[in-house]
């Protein structure tokens, strides 16, 4: 396959896995991520409870646009 080709499947399936996560993500489905939905998917995933000012800092990182949400294309960015 031409190296555009695998490139364009790549970055598809990429989108995808990223489509997926952000569902999961959106407890509420409310079709954005609130600072509390991430910090409960960072939580599951640490033994020792995470810092509300880092994981605020880490949300207003992602947070591109400051609606205090984060939508699908600002976690994509962050792929």
């Amino acid at each position: 396959l031409p190296c555009c080709v695998r490139s364009f499947s790549c970055i598809m399936g990429l989108k995808e896995t990223v489509e997926k996560l952000f569902a999961e993500l959106d407890k509420d489905k409310s079709g954005k991520i609130s600072c509390a939905e991430l910090k409960a998917a960072l939580q599951s995933y640490s033994a020792e409870p995470l810092d509300d000012s880092h994981v605020k800092a880490f949300f207003d990182k992602l947070d591109s646009n400051k609606d205090g949400e984060l939508s699908l294309d600002e976690l994509m960015a962050l792929f």
